[in-house]
């Protein structure tokens, strides 16, 4: 059984590790279970039981955790048996939120890659498709298992070049402000280095971002009152 874990791993989540590898070891090699410590979203997971997605220690946070954090906070609800895809796969998915004094300190996401169920689908239907005696959160499809930080924000710029076109520096204000509303909505800014990496891309500095960050927090407090 393929097993990592960090050598500061917080006490808080020791408990946790029996669970991650029963979970892998009745669903066997096609699924893992990863465990992320929210006090660093850019080097988030520290534990790792079983290897599906090809990622390592240290790898940040899915921009889709990223942006249940930044849309429910503390309040963020567990996420059972969605759907996704990563590089072509798919996968039936559960997070699963930990709280320390009822704030949010990290999750346990168990991935499951159901690419060998599609080739049995009459046999397997029911597992696949059909709703169990759990409530199945909506499918989430475009989930990205980042290896590393770099590796995150490249996928998301990727996204952003492929709805704007290669060329980001001839942007109107308008234009910029909206991408980068896009971007804030979706929590990006709350991993270090994307400033930095969407400064470049648009061809200004990272101060200037932060203006247009800023700019677009106060429209939206405005519209909020």
């Amino acid at each position: 059984m393929f097993i990592q874990l960090a050598e500061d791993l917080n006490p808080v989540f020791e408990p946790y590790l029996p669970f991650m590898k029963a979970i892998t070891g009745i669903l066997g090699d096609q699924c893992e279970v990863v465990l992320h410590d929210f006090s660093n979203y850019n080097a988030s997971v520290v534990a790792i039981v079983g290897n599906v997605t090809n990622r390592k220690l240290y790898a940040p946070l899915t921009n889709f955790v990223i942006e249940i954090i930044k849309t429910e906070g503390d309040e963020a609800e567990d996420r059972i048996g969605y759907h996704t895809y990563f590089k072509g796969k798919p996968y039936r998915c559960s997070t699963i939120f930990i709280r320390h004094k009822r704030k949010l300190a990290g999750c346990l996401c168990i991935n499951y890659c159901i690419q060998d169920f599609f080739t049995l689908r009459k046999i397997a239907g029911n597992f696949i498709m059909e709703e169990s005696g759990l409530d199945k959160s909506p499918d989430y499809r475009d989930e990205y298992f980042a290896s590393n930080i770099d590796d995150f924000v490249k996928n998301v710029f990727q996204k952003v070049i492929e709805k704007r076109g290669e060329d980001l520096t001839r942007l109107t204000r308008a234009e910029r402000l909206e991408i980068i509303r896009e971007l804030e909505e979706k929590g990006i800014f709350l991993v270090k280095g994307t400033v930095e990496m969407l400064a470049e891309h648009m061809n200004l500095s990272k101060y200037t971002v932060y203006n247009y960050i800023d700019e677009v927090k106060s429209n939206k407090e405005m519209k909020d009152r």
